[in-house]
């Protein structure tokens, strides 16, 4: 169908006001076209037209419109129907399709509010309501033959003019114009006899000249009055049937009056038929039955899934009401014992009976059988003998007792298609589905056939014969019962409601302890939805709000054990790990951890026969198994290619999962990880790809396989084949491939046992195919409205396709359009599917038959994964050798064919029994040591000293195995706590630090994610910490162990300037950390215990420092050192240092002392060896190789001192360490330490550090713990921002052009700083001048501009192509790469060279990116065209390649640390490594470009700029800059000031302001030290200055003092610049330096002259200099007397806060009273109101400069705010000092407000008492004695009211006699 391109625009132009407007200024006509499919607007003056946009349609015939609703009406001849919507095309709906074929004519009666409609085919006329309602034929053949137009005259129906005058063609180019209708703006004022009330009629009203007359809807009577309809009279007896109309999807209630002898007697014919009532789709009625006496019918609606109560008085059907909600489709049978008022129905697709007790409200619901039952359907009910149905499956009747008991088969029958029975004592009535038939059955040959007008369903026999009364128990008081109470044989039984059991007594009711005993499971990115699994206890569909039985997290996996009401689920956490939680369905439910740190859970799988839960960890490549409750875990199996899904077989005690790695594979094993088969591999079986599904056969019984093995079929996504072998890898064969079907890309199998059939969806070619399991007869069986078919499961019974034994009388399933299934679950006969698509929970009937059943379970999800039926019937009852008693063992029970292996925990060792385990015992003292032995480390004990090992029978000392770890552990490193009982280790294999209690023998991981260059640990046992090396990240960590919150709190101290750290040692009584560092220059540094004060005391005659060992009762420092053969000792600053020993040709790695000797490993040739200074060396040989770690076991190697820490953690927030002056918090990454210095405040960027890879989907961000990346991206790093992101990044302009944007981590914002670049391949940032440079390769040129975009300037042309651009601050070099060559300049772009090139005989290609690596003093690039990796020294020399790509496009490089990173266009990866070697190469599945790591680390020159460390400022007079100093290491960074010719200079802590003058300006300037707030303070507007020598700050005076050596001055200002002016004008001569001694007036001591030092160096010209420690600025307040007056008044720009001493008596007593500023405040401030809390010494006040509320400690002097944000109308404070709340009054938003300055969590909490009803309100007052808050209101209405303090109870106190009610105060004595 064509559309007019212009539609929008021609709309706007023929309607001023749009379509749907109402505006119908100008007359138009309507035409439909049934070529274009169109309904067009032509204007009648004009002729112009266009397309009204009311949708698709197919061939529109006739059209008519209303104005007074804007709707147009149309026929749809395709469709079969009449629709309606408003020009606009809103509000379109169909309201007519029942028997309409082919309407041609269209009219509407706009005053009787009706539609007329002609059908040629059904040759009719009919009518009905504008809404369709009532419609009903008027006129049928012969009276009419095949109509076509249709046109209504409401008055005469003659033409109002003769149309051949004046005829003009409007439009001319239409295709097939049908109907047309004619709007005039002004139609003639028009009524007949339908104008008023509809006539008087209740149904239509029908005009027709000089009057009108009344028509019912379809079936009603009119009655006598001529105006009211009734419903058609119910007959007794008679029959009642339902027919079901597949064309109009009409249900109908149909009656055929008399009984069988007057059917009998009928002999032939049609049979007589009244409609009582009609409903239409979605609506569908399948069952009836009644309550004669009682006047109810019921019936079951299962388009609705509802079943109704219909009130049948009068005998007419008056009104019906639901019952039941939520039933499914399958509800086919009704039946009523009307005795005891129970409703039982049967349910085929659920497969239960069910009753409902209808006399209670609610209705009480039971089902009562479900087992052994296949598809149920018909039902009848004896209130005394029991309940009768028809099972059409199985073809039999069936009985029980009304209970559901003493089942048996009634009666036997085949070959019929009977639907529904009934008799009136002679004759049986059925319905039949095979001939949409009704039969009347005597005996065999007499019957009477009649037919329905579509698929019949339900019949009954209306008769009160049929239900005679009787007396039952339930009639009495419910027969007692606490529920329900249901007939029986032997007189009643009580039924429970659901989660509910049957008391002892036989009556009561008692609730269950757990939630629910089935349901339906869903994981989802909200958590765990449980719906009830019979769906009758549903809300509204769409609304799970509180179906959530675990809320608020991802759920990937999931599995339950029935027995325990568990479930198991995987948890995503913020860092990227998973935990398995535990859920206890038990009583409220509970949750536990069962596991921690899981990286890439896929699958978990419980065993319930042996309690164990097995987990994989695709990432780490390793299976796991546990108790249930997480404990005695293990490794149960590693080294494994990604393992992905896993199940448990109990049955026969395997465990069975997938590899989905390079070498993809299907592997089984016994439950203890034995009997390991690989069943199905890609090495051993040609297998290509990845096997993308799997199905099991757990029931080979069931199939004509041999009864020792079972078949296993998979999908392979590669080689697009079915596979199948037999479980022991043997017998592979392919079924099917595309020799015999088109296969693409198959995600979902499952295996029909009873059909022998395989089913599988291909979501490449969009179908769902089967075979025969032996691969013949493949076929699609459903092609069409299949979006991405996934997963598919079968009935165990018919399968999702049925068919009989020979593959025909196939019939299809499931059809959905637009959906992308993800997870399957079926249960009984209903099929439940996740949908990634549409994010909503589906579920379908899986019979043929019923697809109009399919619905929404529930929706409003984000991303749905898996599904799981919870029931106990999914579970096997089976058992095996670990089912009794845990098989006998202590700890773990794994269960293998012919038997079980007992297993212990991590740490403990199983006992000689093979029963008990039980942990080593660690003796004291003992050495300890980690070696290496046949594969695995070795943990090993021998007890004593060196004393006793040096006695001649050492060699017999036990030596005790306290802990084996194999691989994938690898233990490298330990440590001890010996008083707490814990041994600490660094495993780099599961990159893990793990502890354990020596106690209890409980192993727990303290930290994961650790690199695999973790490598020594050291223990601070007095604040329990533990600080390990990391050679790979070149950093020192600290990892907390105390108990409570901080445990496992980890924080980088040290992680610059570090080259391969190794040793490490902790002193807790001096709080010093010592490490060695054996890189390039070797040394070793101490620094505190939180990483401050770092100094290196040794960095000379080094070769490779290692191990580390204090002697505590000396203070000497001990090292070994690798490379010089020696061990060493020196002081702890590294004076005094002297040889200890030497031996040529050892290898001393570790050491520890025992306070006699140095117990030394060697790596020369793996010995421990005890060394003396003055004793010779005793060496042993352990078995095993490499001695990796030895400690000394004793008390005496850990003296016990006090601590701040060991209290409530010292008070930190986070983790407490020690320190020289008592002990220092630390916060965690992405947190602020706060000004008390114990609270951690999180900072508002998004992160802190990070691995940015640009791709053309946007920017990924990985973990910056490089280490541990997957393999491939198929984790789903975080996308920042789609199309292109980073912090500053190129963004793509639709014009060709490019931007760089700077991205605000804090503000999650983005700004353009530069726009028109033309073809922008590089960035790099100057950290430390704030500079950014870039390349833009199409003009040659490279660019530099400020951070923010200022200015801008080219500083370097005419290159060939630049590409990658790299910056060495440092250095002040510049690097950029070019077609053919790599060149350098300064950063100011002079001194360009060519350093590498085809003149420096090195072939370049294409490089691209570019990086340097300011650690090993390398640069590194790219070469698109090569394919290469090249580095080279920073002056191009020592040039060789680094690595091949094999033919990639290589673009982005980037180095951290030891690290390199590169990008790979063409194979779209991202490849990182480490020292020369390739670690791991990321698969992406986008093109990758750029790659930066951000992390402060990499610029170490402004790590931090802006910290309050002690440090220096100095002005540099020639160079302009203004450059910060770092006092201990002489450090520099320049900040972003920009200043001309800086002199003098001071800096502002409080305000992190920088002051400065400017010789040449002749200017004193502010700005903070990141630039910002740069303004002007003084210049000689004010005053005259001219060449500014000196700069001090008064902190306390917020004062600024300068020299002005050639007017010869000192000046002093306020700190913001005003109030300038001379104070000392005379006798000076060239006044230079200043400086203030704010804390002792006097000159400094000049004793200790000795200790001056260069500092730092190498500057241009310097000027001025200001020192900056945090201990500088002193807080200085005044005394405040009591009794005073206090008051704020406005003084010269200032408002002041003034202090008058005395009372009244006083005050008119004394001669002059002293008043003193306690405060002032300077624009922007402005103090309108305060208060103060006298006990607490805290004065507040209200500054609407600021929008602040603050207060003052008037004890110590600190200020703090208390809230912010406030609107600057909020004016009086008062004061609640018992309760320790502010409030206050708010004349803009008119509201009263109280906040909270009580210490603790809740201060600064704000809330609105009041804010309703007030109009300007002013002063306030409290009184906590009676608990309320006067206020006053000066609005239009004056008046002053009260509350109570939390705002309720309001009582306006006062309201005349008012006028502008101001300020209030209490007298508390005499309350008034």
């Amino acid at each position: 169908m064509g559309t007019l391109g212009l539609r929008i625009f021609l709309l706007h132009l023929l309607f001023a006001g749009g379509l749907g407007s109402g505006d119908n200024s100008e007359p138009f006509l309507l035409i439909a076209d049934n070529i274009r499919d169109a309904i067009f607007q032509v204007n009648v003056t004009s002729g112009s037209k266009f397309e009204l946009p009311l949708g698709e349609m197919w061939i529109p015939l006739s059209v008519d419109y209303d104005p007074t609703t804007d709707y147009v009406y149309w026929s749809d001849r395709l469709d079969g129907d009449i629709k309606r919507a408003r020009r606009d095309g809103s509000g379109r709906e169909i309201i007519a399709a029942d028997d309409v074929f082919s309407v041609y004519g269209l009219a509407l009666d706009h005053e009787g509010g009706n539609m007329y409609w002609t059908d040629s085919v059904a040759k009719t006329i009919s009518v009905a309501r504008k809404d369709g309602s009532f419609a009903r034929a008027l006129l049928t053949a012969p009276a009419v033959g095949s109509p076509g137009g249709l046109a209504l005259d409401p008055r005469n129906g003659l033409p109002k003019s003769d149309l051949n005058q004046n005829r003009t063609v409007l439009v001319d180019d239409l295709s097939s114009p049908n109907d047309i209708y004619v709007f005039t703006a002004s139609p003639d004022d028009v009524n007949n006899g339908c104008t008023l009330s509809n006539g008087g009629c209740q149904d239509l009203c029908l005009a027709r000249p000089n009057g009108r007359t009344c028509a019912c809807r379809a079936f009603w009577e009119l009655h006598q009055d001529g105006q009211t309809c009734l419903p058609p009279d119910l007959v007794s007896p008679s029959y009642l049937w339902l027919d079901h109309s597949t064309a109009t999807g009409v249900t109908s209630l149909k009656m055929t009056p008399g009984n069988s002898s007057v059917i009998g007697e009928m002999g032939g014919g049609s049979l007589p038929v009244t409609v009582l009532f009609t409903s239409a789709e979605p609506s569908r009625i399948e069952a009836i039955d009644y309550d004669f006496q009682r006047n109810l019918i019921f019936w079951a609606d299962t388009g609705l899934r509802e079943i109704h109560t219909v009130d049948t008085q009068d005998n007419k059907i008056q009104s019906f009401s639901t019952l039941l909600e939520g039933i499914s489709s399958g509800v086919e049978g009704l039946a009523v014992d009307w005795l005891n008022q129970n409703l039982y129905y049967t349910d085929g697709y659920l497969n239960w009976i069910a009753v409902v007790n209808y006399k209670d409200n609610p209705p009480r619901h039971h089902i009562i059988v479900h087992e052994g039952l296949e598809r149920p359907r018909g039902i009848a009910v004896h209130p005394h003998a029991g309940l009768f149905w028809a099972d059409t499956s199985r073809d039999v009747i069936d009985s029980c007792d009304l209970n559901g008991e003493n089942r048996e088969i009634y009666y036997s029958y085949g070959g019929t298609h009977f639907y529904d029975i009934t008799t009136d004592g002679e004759w049986i009535t059925a319905t039949d589905w095979s001939d949409d038939s009704i039969n009347f059955l005597y005996e065999q040959g007499n019957s009477r056939t009649y037919y329905g007008d579509g698929t019949v369903y339900g019949v009954e026999y209306f008769d009160q014969s049929r239900q005679p009364a009787g007396q039952t128990d339930c009639q009495v008081n419910n027969g007692g019962c606490s529920h329900t109470c249901v007939g029986d044989p032997n007189g009643h039984r009580c039924l429970c409601l659901s989660n509910f059991h049957l008391a002892e007594d036989n009556h009561t009711c008692i609730a269950n302890e757990h939630t629910f005993s089935k349901a339906l499971l869903v994981g989802s990115d909200s958590g765990i939805l449980q719906l009830p699994h019979n769906f009758l206890e549903l809300s509204e569909v769409g609304n799970w709000t509180d179906s959530y039985i675990v809320r608020g997290t991802k759920v990937f996996a999931m599995d339950f054990d029935y027995a325990g009401k568990m479930i198991f689920y995987t948890q995503l956490q913020n860092n990227g790990t998973q935990t398995i939680e535990r859920f206890s369905i038990i009583g409220e439910g509970s949750s536990m951890t069962v596991f921690e740190n899981g990286q890439g859970i896929e699958g978990i799988a419980v065993d319930w026969v042996a309690s164990n839960l097995y987990w994989t960890e695709r990432r780490l490549g390793r299976i796991h198994v546990s108790k249930l409750d997480g404990s005695l875990r293990k490794v149960l199996i590693s080294n494994l290619d990604q393992p992905s899904a896993i199940i448990a077989y109990p049955e026969q005690s395997y465990v069975f999962w997938t590899e989905i790695g390079d070498n993809p594979k299907i592997t089984r094993a016994s439950p203890d990880g034995s009997n390991r088969l690989q069943l199905v591999s890609s090495e051993t079986e040609q297998l290509t790809g990845i096997p993308t599904a799997l199905a099991i056969d757990y029931n080979r019984e069931r199939l004509n396989y041999d009864g020792q093995t079972d078949y296993v079929y998979w999908s392979d996504f590669y080689d697009e084949k079915i596979y199948r072998a037999k479980r022991d890898g043997s017998g592979k064969e392919v079924l099917i491939d595309n020799n015999v079907i088109s296969l693409s890309a198959i995600d979902g199998l499952a295996i029909d046992y009873a059909g022998q059939n395989i089913y599988w969806t291909d979501w490449g070619t969009e179908i769902i195919g089967v075979a025969r399991l032996d691969g013949t007869h493949a076929q699609a069986i459903l092609s069409e409205n299949l979006d991405w078919p996934n997963g598919i499961v079968l009935d165990p019974k018919e399968g999702i396709q049925s068919s009989d034994l020979d593959g025909t009388n196939r019939r299809t399933v499931v059809t959905q359009s637009d959906t992308s299934f993800h997870g399957l679950s079926l249960h009984s006969h209903d099929l439940f599917w996740t949908s990634t698509s549409n994010s909503y929970v589906g579920a379908n009937s899986k019979y043929q038959s019923d697809q109009t059943t399919s619905r929404v379970v529930a929706s409003g999800f984000s991303s749905l994964r898996g599904i799981a039926m919870y029931s106990p019937d999914l579970v096997t009852d089976v058992s095996n050798a670990c089912s009794v008693s845990n098989g006998g063992c202590q700890d773990m029970c794994l269960a293998r064919p012919g038997g079980r292996t007992c297993a212990c925990r991590a740490y403990f060792h199983l006992q000689n029994d093979n029963i008990t385990c039980a942990p080593p015992e660690l003796k004291s003292p003992s050495y300890l040591w980690i070696n290496e032995v046949s594969g695995k480390t070795l943990l090993t004990m021998m007890e004593g000293n060196s004393t006793i090992f040096r006695s001649p029978d050492v060699q017999t000392l036990p030596r005790t195995t306290v802990m084996s770890a194999s691989s994938p552990s690898i233990i490298v490193s330990f440590d001890y706590d010996i008083r707490q009982g814990r041994i600490f280790w660094i495993d780099v294999g599961l990159k893990e630090i793990q502890q354990v209690d020596v106690n209890t023998g409980e192993v727990t991981t303290l930290k994961t994610g650790i690199s695999a260059g973790a490598e020594v640990l050291a223990a601070d046992w007095i604040n329990q910490n533990l600080y390990y090396t990391d050679f790979n990240y070149n950093r020192i960590t600290m990892v907390s162990y105390s108990p409570g919150d901080s445990s496992g709190n980890s924080h980088i101290i040290t992680e610059t300037g570090l080259d391969k750290p190794r040793g490490i040692a902790v002193d807790p009584a001096t709080a010093f950390v010592f490490w060695s560092d054996w890189g390039q220059s070797p040394k070793i540094e101490r620094s505190t215990l939180s990483g401050e004060n770092r100094t290196v005391i040794l960095d000379s005659d080094l070769g490779r420092p290692s191990g580390l060992s204090i002697d505590y009762v000396t203070n000497r420092l001990y090292f070994a050192d690798t490379e010089l053969d020696a061990i060493y000792a020196c002081g702890f600053d590294g004076g005094n240092r002297e040889q200890f020993y030497y031996l040529p040709g050892t290898h001393f790695y570790d050491i520890t002392f025992d306070g006699e000797e140095i117990m030394a490993s060697d790596w020369s040739n793996a010995t421990l060896n005890f060394v003396h200074d003055s004793r010779n060396i005793l060496a042993f040989d352990p078995p095993g190789d490499n001695i990796l770690a030895v400690e000394f076991f004793d008390e005496s190697r850990q003296p016990q001192i006090q601590s701040d820490c060991q209290v409530d953690n010292g008070g930190c927030q986070h983790t407490c360490v020690g320190d020289q002056s008592g002990y220092k918090c630390l916060c965690l990454p992405d947190y602020n330490l706060a000004d008390d210095h114990r609270t951690c405040v999180k900072n508002g960027h998004l992160f802190t550090k990070a691995l940015l890879v640009s791709t053309d989907e946007g920017i990924l961000q990985f973990p910056h713990n490089l280490a541990d990346l997957p393999g491939t991206a198929d984790s789903k790093p975080t996308v920042l921002v789609r199309g292109e992101k980073a912090i500053y990044y190129t963004r793509e302009v639709d014009d060709g052009t490019q931007s760089i944007q700077k991205y605000d981590l804090t503000t999650n914002s983005s700004l353009a700083i530069y726009t028109g670049g033309q073809g922008i391949e590089g960035l790099a940032v100057d950290w430390v001048a704030s500079n950014i440079y870039w390349t833009e390769k199409d003009n040659g040129a490279i660019n530099v501009a400020r951070l923010d975009g200022s200015f801008r300037k080219v500083l370097v042309t005419g290159l060939d192509q630049p590409s990658g651009i790299a910056v060495q601050p440092e250095q002040k070099s510049l690097y950029w790469t070019e077609t053919g060559s790599i060149s350098r300049a300064t950063l100011a772009g002079t001194v360009k060279e060519v350093i590498v090139s085809a003149q420096t005989d090195v072939a370049v290609g294409n490089p691209t990116g570019i990086a340097v690596d300011p650690l090993n003093s390398r640069l590194y690039w790219t070469d698109g065209e090569r394919g290469t990796v090249m580095s080279s020294n920073l002056r191009g020399e020592d040039a060789e390649p680094y690595w091949s790509s094999n033919g990639g496009e290589l673009f982005g490089m980037a180095f951290y640390k030891d690290f390199q990173f590169w990008t790979d266009r063409t194979n779209r990866t991202v490849s990182i490594g480490l020292r020369s070697t390739l670690e791991k190469t990321v698969q992406l599945q986008t093109t990758p470009h750029s790659v930066r790591v951000f992390d402060g680390s990499q610029q170490p020159l402004s790590r931090d700029p802006y910290s309050k460390e002690d440090f220096l400022l100095v002005a540099d007079y020639d160079t302009g800059y203004i450059i910060q100093v770092n006092i201990t290491s002489g450090s520099k960074i320049t900040l972003p000031l920009q200043s001309t010719s800086p002199t003098a200079l001071d800096y502002d802590e409080e305000t992190d302001y920088v002051y400065w003058s400017d010789y040449y300006d002749e200017m004193i300037y502010r700005a903070k030290r990141d630039g910002s707030g740069k303004e002007v303070l003084i210049d000689n507007n004010v005053i005259s200055v001219y060449s500014i020598d000196g700069l001090a700050l008064d902190y306390a005076g917020q004062n600024i003092y300068w020299t002005d050596s050639w007017t010869e001055i000192i000046g002093v200002a306020r700190l913001d610049g005003s109030h300038p002016r001379a104070i000392v004008s005379e006798d000076l001569d060239y006044p230079f330096g200043i400086t203030l001694d704010l804390s002792e007036g006097n000159t400094k001591s000049d004793s200790d002259q000795t200790t001056t030092r260069v500092l730092v160096e190498e500057f241009s010209s310097l000027r001025g200099i200001a020192m900056y420690s945090p201990g500088i600025v002193t807080n200085v307040s005044n005394e405040i007397k009591s009794p005073s007056y206090l008051w704020i008044a406005e003084d010269d720009g200032e408002t002041l806060l003034t202090m008058l001493e005395g009372n009244s008596s006083i005050i008119r007593d004394a001669q002059s009273a002293p008043r003193t500023t306690v405060m002032s405040a300077s624009s922007p401030s402005i103090i309108v109101s305060f208060d103060y809390d006298i006990r607490q010494g805290r004065i507040f006040w209200i500054d609407s400069g600021l929008k602040e509320i603050q207060q003052v400690d008037m004890k110590t002097g600190d200020v703090t705010t208390l809230k912010t944000g406030i609107s600057a109308g909020a004016e009086f404070l008062a004061a609640d000092w018992v309760n320790q709340n502010l409030y206050y009054t708010d004349f803009n938003y008119n509201r009263i407000t109280m906040v909270s300055y009580s210490s603790g969590d809740s201060n600064g909490n704000s809330h609105i008492i009041t804010e309703t009803g007030l109009d300007k309100p002013r002063g306030i007052a409290v009184d906590p004695a009676t608990a309320f808050v006067f206020w006053t209101d000066w609005g239009q209405s004056p008046k002053i009211e009260r509350s109570t303090l939390s705002g309720e109870d309001r009582t306006v106190i006062v309201d005349s006699d008012l006028g502008h009610p101001s300020g209030l105060v209490i007298d508390y004595v005499n309350s008034k």
